[in-house]
């Protein structure tokens, strides 16, 4: 979501969709582990491919794929190919059953730092598997990890690919953050009298569970204008009903 700004003007962005289910697959060969760091003097891009792996027996195997920002980044990954076995949790709303089980991958992209050990203490992003790739991610904070599963023979690959980058998270940054939450802001008049409104992880796909809220706080005589110039929240459908709808919500306050 993309906004342009040019009295006070309250916005909530709220979204709570949660459609796919969470992996509890133990850590098996680890040595396939690859990270992605940003350094002060490296690459701020790059390519990135499924291992190669040599199963005969079928054993289970996963390996984790991390990305990590630096202090005043975000990672934005894209797939460029994706071809995972089975079919995508959500065939079991056309009558079929969930078939990401052989082979997917799980992705999280609320990695807080480079401390984090455990992706089960994460909040889970989605399952994948199928012919379809995952949309573009944008990290909510400094990182994201991809965890991926197969018991498959041979892994060469191309079973999957794809581009990070390490971008500035100043962009993002779009007033006075409010203390202990991911996006939310006041933009007072004085300091910043137009510009640009971006949600946390525009433009990948939102975390769910995500509540921002910017204000707009203008001189006496002023009023607000906002202009949206891009703007995407996910409809759940019939076939979810217990999930809340994701909504936007536009207080407009007189003084």
């Amino acid at each position: 979501m993309k906004m342009h700004l040019v009295g006070i003007l309250t916005i909530l962005l709220i979204t709570d969709t949660e459609i796919l289910g969470h992996s509890s697959q133990e850590r098996l060969m680890p040595e396939w582990d690859q990270k992605f760091v940003s350094t002060p003097d490296g690459l701020l891009n790059g390519t990135f491919y499924a291992p190669t792996l040599i199963n005969p027996e079928g054993d289970p195997r996963q390996c984790v794929y991390t990305f990590l920002a630096g202090s005043r980044q975000h990672v934005e990954l894209i797939f460029t190919s994706f071809g995972l076995r089975g079919k995508p949790p959500d065939g079991s709303a056309v009558g079929e059953l969930p078939a990401c089980v052989h082979e997917y991958m799980d992705i999280y992209s609320e990695i807080r730092s480079e401390n984090t050990t455990k992706l089960i203490e994460t909040p889970f992003g989605g399952r994948f598997c199928g012919p379809i790739p995952p949309r573009r991610r944008v990290s909510l904070y400094q990182g994201i990890a991809l965890s991926f599963f197969t018991d498959k023979n041979v892994t060469v690959p191309s079973v999957f690919s794809g581009i990070y980058r390490f971008i500035n998270a100043s962009e993002y940054e779009v007033g006075t953050p409010a203390p202990n939450t991911p996006c939310s802001f006041t933009i007072h008049a004085e300091a910043k009298r137009t510009g640009n409104i971006l949600s946390p992880t525009y433009p990948g796909t939102y975390p769910k569970n995500l509540i921002c809220n910017y204000q707009f706080i203008g001189k006496p005589g002023q009023r607000v204008r906002l202009e949206f110039r891009d703007f995407d929240l996910f409809f759940s459908g019939p076939q979810y009903v217990h999930a809340r709808p994701n909504f936007f919500q536009i207080f407009k306050i007189l003084l």
